[in-house]
């Protein structure tokens, strides 16, 4: 999502071809439509795609933040069923029972 966003607002004016755009766009595309996404972070991930589609800055800003926020909680609550700390470790006193 980054990498199409930077094509569709460069930070400088000669920004990237319309090629590089393209190709940008196709892997954003294709990233999002992951099966082994959760339903929600595709429904997300596919706001984010017509924000940047449209050209719309603000809302497409506004969609990344939400799909971030929702990546995290995902993560999160994995972590959390697989019995690890967010950091990805078990808590040292898992094995004291």
């Amino acid at each position: 999502m980054a990498q199409y966003e930077a094509s569709v607002f460069p930070a400088s004016p000669d920004g990237v071809t319309a090629e590089e755009r393209a190709a940008r766009r196709t892997y954003a595309y294709r990233v999002a439509a992951e099966d082994a996404l959760p339903e929600n972070i595709r429904r997300l991930a596919a706001r984010v795609l017509a924000a940047l589609d449209e050209g719309d800055h603000g809302r497409a800003r506004d969609a990344i933040r939400e799909l971030s926020q929702a990546v995290r909680k995902q993560e999160r609550t994995e972590a959390v069923a697989a019995g690890l700390t967010v950091s990805g470790f078990r808590p040292c006193y898992a094995d004291r029972a």
